[in-house]
């Protein structure tokens, strides 16, 4: 059976309890039903991954305990920062996802005026938040332990 990997948005070091909040825990929880003495993978976004012991399981809470360091794939090569139009729908989700997949390092979704996706900003927390969230499932998927930088919409010519 493969390990589940989990992204934990918290710093990880080893030996140190880590507590999930959020979508994580919801995740951990609800789809996973991890329960104390389960193991697992976990990454932290910034590169370090840890294999993990579920030292503490509650209804509202999960802790988890790393251990040993993972060796994770480098970075190699120059940092890919990747301009894409603005799509509407799940376009966008899918440029995110497959571009966090093949290990672009930042992603700006560019204005443009031929395009007929709309960005309001009201709305643009809760958007980059799910797109945020994309990368996290694609990270967890690919087995990639960095989180691209998904920035602000910008024009193409201040991009």
């Amino acid at each position: 059976m493969a390990v589940a990997r989990l992204y934990c948005g918290a710093p990880l070091a080893t030996g140190q309890a880590v507590e999930l909040r959020d979508e994580p825990l919801h995740y951990a929880r609800n789809v996973l039903r991890l329960d104390t003495g389960a193991t697992l993978s976990v990454f932290d976004g910034l590169g370090h991954e840890f294999s993990a012991t579920v030292v503490a399981a509650g209804k509202r809470s999960l802790t988890l305990l790393p251990g040993a360091a993972l060796e994770t794939p480098a970075d190699t090569g120059p940092g890919i920062h990747l301009g894409i139009g603005l799509s509407r729908g799940e376009r966008m989700d899918w440029v995110i996802q497959k571009s966090t997949e093949l290990g672009v390092s930042s992603i700006t979704p560019l204005l443009l005026t031929r395009c007929n996706a709309r960005f309001e900003e009201k709305r643009a927390e809760n958007r980059l938040r799910h797109w945020k969230q994309v990368a996290i499932s694609a990270c967890e998927q690919c087995g990639r332990a960095r989180l691209p930088l998904i920035e602000h919409p910008a024009t193409l010519e201040h991009w």
